[in-house]
């Protein structure tokens, strides 16, 4: 099904007639069904990835594309973060031929509004050429050679200290809890004093906050990390070097592409597909998880006291326990029972 964004999108099909043409994070896949197979997409969020790779084999995922390959026209859908739409539009200009054309769309309420700014800041030109569905569609042209983007110099460090655990975390825009540990994630770590041997997930992982923490406090277990987003990997592979610290880190939508079998499941769940709320991840993930932990594992996750977790995991455990709250979180723990 199109998107919104897509369908205001291809009102201006006739961009794709010719020319070397990327979508950037588009917001479904059906997209690729309406335009030219010689588009290509690019992708930091790997569940979108498979689907369109599923319809058209021009796909990538990653942080960043190759920057040998130049382009005459890409089109972007808007993060609702201004600072990460910014970077993507930095870095969509650097891969763009002369005189190619940079276009993003996305939805009026996701903050679409602020795109012909960022579009002169860059390319110091841009303008609305359509609006339907709700959204917005602006156009820039490339006039001079820009540089490529750094991620380096793009990303930040913030100093992490819980329960005399003390490391460095990397942030990037669009990633969660950008540049500050948020309250949910300290909350999960102020109650985690102790962690046993064994194989232990961190799911949703982010720039990697939770499963530093836990492999402070034991260097001993063999951790995996996981997460949809191609910034967030890269700023928890960062992170655990800093540290000097080791787990396995692989992009999986869902638990889809982690392996094996866990003694616990640690989680910040996110609850959010781009800016509207989906409480289908983290219902997957808790029903999930219970099929991935031993006989007496752990699943322990902080949430917003409003989400209908406990429930969902009082269905699949038989037991959940409140093990700590605040005005706003509380910190879930379920165990498998034999």
């Amino acid at each position: 099904m199109l998107s919104p964004a897509s369908q205001c999108l291809l009102r201006s099909s006739e961009l794709f007639d010719e020319g070397n043409w990327l979508l950037i994070t588009p917001a479904d896949a059906s997209v690729f069904n309406e335009v030219p197979a010689s588009v290509n997409g690019f992708h930091q969020y790997f569940d979108m990835y498979l689907k369109c790779k599923s319809i058209n084999e021009k796909q990538s995922f990653g942080l960043m594309m190759d920057a040998s390959e130049r382009f005459d026209g890409i089109v972007i859908y808007a993060s609702k973060a201004k600072q990460h739409m910014a970077q993507l539009i930095r870095y969509a200009a650097g891969l763009l031929n002369s005189d190619g054309m940079l276009a993003i769309i996305g939805e009026n309420k996701a903050g679409i509004k602020s795109a012909a700014k960022l579009l002169q800041n860059t390319l110091g030109n841009g303008h609305k050429i359509d609006s339907a569905r709700h959204c917005s569609l602006f156009l820039g042209t490339k006039q001079s050679d820009i540089a490529q983007v750094s991620i380096e110099g793009d990303t930040q460090w913030f100093d992490c200290e819980v329960n005399e655990q003390q490391f460095r975390v990397a942030s990037l825009p669009g990633v969660f809890s950008h540049n500050e540990l948020d309250a949910g994630t300290r909350l999960l770590l102020e109650n985690t004093p102790k962690v046993s041997d064994g194989r232990v997930l961190d799911f949703a992982c982010g720039a990697g906050v939770i499963g530093a923490y836990l492999k402070k406090l034991n260097n001993n277990i063999a951790l995996t990390m996981s997460d949809i987003n191609a910034n967030a990997l890269h700023c928890a592979q960062a992170t655990f070097k800093q540290n000097e610290l080791e787990a396995e880190i692989v992009a999986s939508d869902g638990l889809t592409q982690v392996e094996g079998i866990f003694d616990a499941i640690f989680s910040n769940p996110p609850f959010h597909t781009g800016i509207h709320t989906d409480h289908q991840i983290s219902s997957q993930f808790i029903a999930d998880a219970a099929l991935r932990l031993e006989d007496g594992g752990h699943l322990t996750i902080v949430a917003n006291r409003f989400l209908p977790y406990p429930d969902q995991m009082q269905q699949h455990f038989g037991n959940v326990k409140v093990v700590a709250e605040t005005s706003k979180f509380k910190l879930y723990r379920s165990r498998k029972t034999a």
